[in-house]
């Protein structure tokens, strides 16, 4: 949030209105947005995109260096590494943390089913994954609270799988009820519940 809100300049890429609306990070609408996509930008009030991109991703955001060779924009050149956005934050670091120590904690064949809310994103980049069908999160019509009847969910599809639940604190207590039904159906799952107190 600290790099955004200092930002000039926010180049959107597989942006969704849905995912994290515009006036969370664009309250004065006073950045010059760059909109990278397959389909052209939804618009509203705070999302008024400068530039438009509109074409495959992988295609979209190849570009020529000064020498002529393709080069990918996420990554760095030179031997430079691409700065994080949220370095130098607490909250953020420890979250880092923790899906770090997640991933060391869990096999390839392991499930995690991500909650909707703050962490999402930083969970699905953050996240690397070996096998399909291993990490589910609700994307799109992003339903928050889906973790913890998900894990339950895969838990009874794959018992003999480790399954753990991915969830802030908000959607946790939208359906914190279920863990009842993960005890009366003996569905053995991990919890995860980082805490921002951003719903309190």
């Amino acid at each position: 949030m600290k790099a955004l809100a200092e930002a000039d300049v926010v180049i959107a890429v597989g942006y969704d209105l849905v995912e994290w609306a515009p006036v969370l990070w664009n309250p004065k609408r006073d950045k010059t947005v760059v909109h990278i996509d397959s389909t052209v930008a939804e618009l509203d009030g705070h999302y008024q995109p400068s530039i438009e991109v509109v074409g495959e991703l992988d295609e979209s955001l190849a570009f020529p260096d000064p020498g002529g060779r393709a080069t990918r924009g996420p990554h760095a050149r030179d031997g430079q590494r691409p700065v994080q956005a949220c370095q130098g934050h607490r909250g953020a670091a420890a979250a880092v943390r923790v899906i770090a120590d997640l991933r060391d904690a869990l096999g390839p064949d392991d499930i995690v089913v991500s909650d909707v809310g703050a962490h999402k994103c930083g969970f699905a980049r953050l996240f690397p994954t070996e096998r399909p069908n291993t990490v589910v999160i609700s994307n799109g019509l992003a339903s928050m609270g889906i973790a913890l009847p998900g894990a339950i969910a895969a838990k009874l599809v794959h018992p003999e799988r480790k399954v753990v639940a991915f969830c802030g604190d908000g959607g946790f207590l939208m359906n914190v009820q279920e863990l009842e039904t993960a005890k009366r159906l003996g569905t053995a799952i991990v919890v995860v519940v980082l805490v921002d107190d951003r719903l309190a």
